[in-house]
């Protein structure tokens, strides 16, 4: 059976690597950012060396919610069930000047890390598989640090992390944190 994945910020980065990993692995994939150009040119190179049109590219602004409900109107159209959406989409805006640009800043960061997971995984929960879907949170060091520092405006990576959400029939969804065997949180920044 081709397990379905969505993978929201598949266009570059971490996102690109776990959308070639489940390529690789037999996956059907689709990525999701903001960049048509960017996510076209990760879905040929993908494909080119797995097997054509296993990853299929959607631009949308994932904090733009009839933008978000589009794109899982359209995947409902032509899949029954997804098997895990990854949410990897994010960033963060270096604050600068005074207050107002300090909240800007943060409000921007808010909105392009936690209301695309929020309205991705939301709008998409219909579609996942029950039992067994899956939802994954990627997530940085700044969710320890508040993102301020030596850290702000740095990329910053994280590596293997075993984080999800789940829902049980009649019940809403909780948060589950667990480590399957051999995963490990560790984050490193990446100047």
């Amino acid at each position: 059976m081709q397990r379905i994945y969505v993978v929201s910020g598949g266009g570059t980065g971490i996102g690109r690597a776990i959308a070639r990993s489940l390529a690789v692995q037999g996956d059907q994939v689709v990525i999701v950012g903001r960049r048509a150009a960017v996510l076209d040119a990760t879905a040929r190179e993908i494909d080119d060396a797995t097997v054509p049109g296993r990853v299929r590219p959607y631009a949308l602004d994932g904090t733009d919610p009839e933008a978000v409900a589009a794109f899982a109107d359209a995947l409902g159209d032509e899949h029954e069930v997804i098997d895990g959406v990854i949410n990897n989409a994010g960033g963060s805006t270096a604050p600068r000047g005074d207050l107002s640009g300090v909240a800007a800043a943060w409000r921007q960061t808010f909105e392009e890390n936690v209301m695309t997971a929020v309205l991705l995984t939301t709008a998409l929960a219909p579609l996942l598989r029950r039992p067994g879907g899956r939802v994954v949170l990627v997530s940085s060091m700044a969710t320890r640090s508040g993102g301020g520092g030596p850290l702000c405006g740095r990329q910053v990576r994280p590596q293997r992390v075993g984080i999800g959400l789940e829902q049980r029939p009649g019940s809403a969804w909780r948060h589950r944190q667990r480590r399957p065997p051999g995963v490990h949180a560790r984050h490193r920044a990446v100047r």
